[in-house]
């Protein structure tokens, strides 16, 4: 028989981290969403700020709009706020994803040589498989 093992030290700190972070940003949502809703009014152009800003924060990976999705909620309610998210993170994939098609082979090449990126390749089996999806390697979409 297995036994359970206990969780590290290092993941429920991590939990906390978490529910204290979301706490805290409900409670600065609920708190800050009057101010917010005054200067930017709740209309069009808040949506537009909300979704753009969500475009940038997929593209530019270090920027999140956690903190934004409760005072969104006030703004807005539940089911608007995840249909402008949802919106904001499909567009935002799809740029990231046409400037890694346009731009990523350069980027890569400039900073990593043919011989490591086939070694890396190496590592990896022809075919994997993830839950109920089979990938199969195509020599036209990799890098080299």
């Amino acid at each position: 028989m297995d036994k359970q093992q206990k969780p590290s030290f290092k993941t429920i700190f991590s939990v906390i981290i978490i529910v204290v972070f979301f706490v805290l940003f409900s409670y600065m949502g609920n708190s800050w969403a009057t101010v917010l809703t005054n200067s930017l009014g709740s209309g069009v152009s808040s949506m537009v700020v909300y979704v753009s800003i969500t475009i940038l924060a997929i593209v530019i990976a270090p920027i999140s709009t956690i903190p934004l999705i409760p005072i969104a909620m006030h703004m807005w309610g539940p089911f608007v706020t995840a249909l402008l998210s949802i919106f904001g993170w499909t567009v935002g994939a799809q740029i990231a994803f046409w400037l890694a098609r346009v731009y990523g082979k350069k980027f890569i090449h400039q900073r990593f040589s043919i011989q490591k990126l086939k070694d890396i390749k190496k590592r990896f089996p022809n075919m994997m498989y993830f839950g109920h999806w089979y990938f199969y390697e195509w020599e036209s979409l990799w890098i080299y």
